[in-house]
């Protein structure tokens, strides 16, 4: 048996959320609660999990050195207009 709530037993929704929902005009902000009730990962989870799929498949390596040579190229420019914006 599955510990996933059936949030139509737990919530009475008013009239007006019901009929939006069967005109297609229903708009829902959920949090981050909503995925631990559905027994989803949670943030730090998800993250973990994307970081060792990237590792896995040595793209972590790839991304840092990109960041590293962006960052380099960045301060670069940086130092180049402040020395001559002086």
């Amino acid at each position: 048996m599955s510990k996933v709530l059936d949030l139509r037993e737990t919530i009475t929704p008013p009239e007006e959320v019901i009929q939006a929902g069967l005109d297609g005009s229903l708009i829902l902000f959920i949090g981050a609660g909503v995925s631990r009730l559905l027994e989803l990962p949670s943030w730090n989870e998800l993250a973990l999990c994307v970081l060792k799929d990237l590792r896995n498949k040595s793209l972590l390596i790839l991304l840092r050195h990109i960041i590293l040579y962006i960052s380099s190229v960045s301060i670069a420019k940086n130092n180049f207009r402040v020395e001559h914006d002086q």
